[in-house]
């Protein structure tokens, strides 16, 4: 279990207290949320601040950073650290970015620290109104941005469609706007995945 931050949409109380085999479940979580997991019960938890690493069943884990905050309440603003995450085996490189808004100096410093990626999971929803929100949550146009900036191979879209009450924008729009800017952006449809809530798909493994 990989965690981004510590808001109620991104860690849920109810989803953590009650998943069974909390001691066989491997969690990485920004500084200063271990506590949160271990005080229920999970004792695999690795808390990383930004650049450090853990090697969990031999894929690599790192955290970078983002342009994010954190908060449970009205008195622990950014108390907790949040993250991206850098996802490896020795075979494929993913970037899960949680949430975050645009800034090409990150981007471009993951980009140029890890080369390039297979995949990126990026976050094209929750964008409206852009005045309360520009700081915190990136547009489409600006996660197909991120995309190229980390020189990610594949968009995979995620943070739209579940919780209706977060933002403005209709529901439905994010997806449509992501994929024009990722065609706009030079990527084909393959290599724009606009997933069902639910779906997994498999990675080919790299052909020697």
């Amino acid at each position: 279990m990989i965690i981004s931050n510590n808001h109620y949409d991104h860690l849920d109380d109810k989803t953590v207290r009650e998943l069974k085999n909390k001691n066989e479940i491997n969690v990485v979580v920004p500084l200063g949320l271990k506590s949160f997991f271990t005080e229920q019960g999970y004792s695999k938890v690795t808390e990383l601040d930004w650049g450090q690493s853990v090697s969990v069943e031999g894929i690599d884990i790192t955290a970078e950073s983002n342009v994010h905050d954190s908060a449970r309440s009205t008195s622990d603003h950014n108390e907790k650290l949040w993250a991206s995450w850098v996802i490896e085996s020795s075979q494929k490189r993913i970037l899960f970015i949680g949430d975050t808004g645009y800034s090409k100096t990150i981007f471009n410093y993951i980009g140029d620290k890890y080369d390039s990626f297979d995949f990126a999971i990026l976050p094209i929803g929750a964008y409206e109104p852009r005045e309360l929100l520009w700081m915190s949550h990136v547009t489409p146009e600006e996660a197909v941005t991120i995309g190229i900036d980390v020189r990610a191979k594949t968009l995979i879209s995620s943070h739209w469609g579940t919780i209706s009450s977060l933002s403005d924008e209709p529901m439905f729009e994010p997806p449509i706007r992501f994929k024009k800017a990722g065609r706009d952006g030079g990527f084909s449809d393959e290599d724009i995945w606009i997933m069902k809530v639910g779906e997994t798909r498999s990675i080919a493994p790299t052909q020697n």
